[in-house]
């Protein structure tokens, strides 16, 4: 099932912003995305992620065909 461009990716990580937001404890919100994904890049940016690092992976290069990844990190809510 195709679900790009349907908001599916902006709802889940709403979901995930407001669980980090209830949790103590937790002071960022973290992931890694394929320096390939341009469309995920900019929706991540948009929800206020910023890229941390650029990361090298042989394993994933073998594992998906991707060797570039960015650590994108976000603060969680005004800490």
């Amino acid at each position: 099932i195709e679900c790009r461009g349907s908001g599916v990716g902006t709802a889940l990580m709403s979901r995930f912003q407001q669980f980090a937001e209830r949790s103590e404890g937790i002071n960022f919100c973290s992931l890694n995305v394929s320096s390939e994904n341009k469309k995920a890049i900019k929706l991540y940016e948009s929800l206020g992620f910023k890229i941390e690092n650029e990361i090298s992976s042989r394993l994933a290069e073998n594992l998906v065909g991707v060797n570039s990844w960015y650590y994108m990190t976000k603060p969680v809510g005004g800490r």
